[in-house]
Parts: C-alpha cells; structure tokens; sequence
C-alpha cells in the first residue's frame, strides 16, 4: 500500500523517491492552452532536489489561504518529511518549460467504515498565472491514479468556505462537498497537554 511502498507509483511506472531523474515519457502530460507545443505540462513526482521550489508553492499556498503566520515549515523540514525512510506525505508537480508552476500533497488515510484505505489530499496549488488552463484538474486527476493503484475506495480534503472558485472547481471534477461537516484540531500544545493528563 502506499503508505509501506517507499516509492511513487504511477501508471505503471516507478520513481524511487531518491531518484533525481525520471523518464519524461512515463509521466501525464496535458496541453497547455497558453503554451507552444515545446512548452506541455508535465504531471510528475516532485524531486528531492526540487524541495525549495516545491516549498515556494507551498509558501504561497499559505499567502494564498491567508495563513501565512501559520507557516512553520521550511525547505529542510519539507525535505525530511517528504524523502525520510518512510516518508509522512508525498507530492506531484506540474512542470511547465523546466519550472514547477502547481503542486499536490498527500498521504495514506484508512476509513474503518469501509476497511479501505483512502488518500487525503494536503495542498493542492496552481500559480495565479497558470490557473484556468487544466493543470488543477490534470494534477488531481494523476492523484487519482496514485489512489487506484494504490486499491484507494476515497480521496478526501477540505475547501475553505470562502474558496468560492475552489468549490466550483470540485463541483465540477464531480466531487461532494459536505456542508455539515466542520474541521476538529488538536494542536501539538493540546496533544501534549491531553497526553499527560
């Protein structure tokens, strides 16, 4: 499963996570619709060495959400996470003309409803100037295929409530949004404190 597998897989092909080169040819790629035929999207596992760009996108996902303040992690503590033995998340990228321009983070989640496994999908972030042209979509699609090789029943994440455009854009990939639910968090302080309790 893909929280035990140490490393991607996709379509039938596999990128080790200590891999600094891929075949570009094994990975989703989907026309942009501002870009020239030498300039396609490439939908691939981030690299280890392209932590501190994938840590930029994230770093303006959080401007984006408003959170900035929230921001605790750095380019070395995303590396860790994400390339350790048994790495906490995973991420895809969309690559346009050798520059990362989107990402999408995940990892393994279990339903004890269903007795199968799921994915929750962290971050999922497209520059301003390169949103509208699929690449969201291309990105959650190639999620898609990680969680059905990986035998996933459910991909699940939340959307804030102002996120208008965001929910539209689920709506429309064919997601449900479930209103009733709310968000619960425990902070580590909290975690800390119930666990000596």
């Amino acid at each position: 499963m893909l929280g035990r597998d140490p490393a991607y897989v996709l379509r039938a092909h596999r990128l080790t996570r200590r891999s600094t080169e891929f075949d570009r040819n094994s990975y989703l790629i989907v026309p942009h619709k501002n870009a020239s035929k030498e300039s396609p999207v490439l939908i691939r596992p981030v690299l280890k060495t392209e932590v501190p760009e994938l840590f930029a996108l994230v770093r303006a996902k959080a401007e984006f959400d408003g959170s900035l303040a929230s921001l605790v992690a750095n380019a070395e503590s995303l590396r860790d996470a994400l390339f350790a033995e048994r790495p906490s998340a995973y991420a895809l990228v969309a690559e346009v003309d050798g520059k990362l321009v989107g990402m999408v983070t995940y990892y393994a989640i279990f339903s004890s409803f269903i007795a199968r496994p799921g994915l929750w999908m962290d971050d999922l972030f497209v520059y301003e100037n390169y949103r509208g042209h699929g690449i969201g979509e291309a990105l959650v699609r190639e999620l898609c295929r990680v969680a059905q090789s990986g035998g996933c029943a459910r991909l699940d994440w939340i959307v804030s409530a102002n996120n208008e455009r965001g929910k539209k854009f689920y709506t429309r990939i064919g997601a449900t949004i479930f209103e009733k639910g709310r968000l619960v968090r425990l902070t580590e302080e909290r975690i800390k404190s119930l666990a000596e309790a």
